[in-house]
């Protein structure tokens, strides 16, 4: 999903994308435990977004991510 975001693009996420960025997060924190700088790196990441996703969910709001 994120993977496929156009950069030149802007893109509002529905509740329903929310939820799936929320799982992505939480299987990217659990496959990348190795300690090395690449795996803090992505599981900083994931945890900011997850956090964003669990915030976005509980007021109700979209999330907009904003290309280049």
């Amino acid at each position: 999903m994120l993977l496929a975001l156009n950069p030149y693009r802007g893109k509002l996420f529905s509740i329903s994308e929310i939820n799936t960025l929320k799982g992505i997060c939480e299987a990217l924190l659990e496959e990348y435990r190795k300690g090395d700088k690449q795996d803090q790196d992505i599981r900083r990441f994931a945890k900011d977004l997850r956090q964003l996703c669990i915030d976005a969910l509980a007021k109700g709001k979209v999330i907009c991510a904003a290309g280049d």
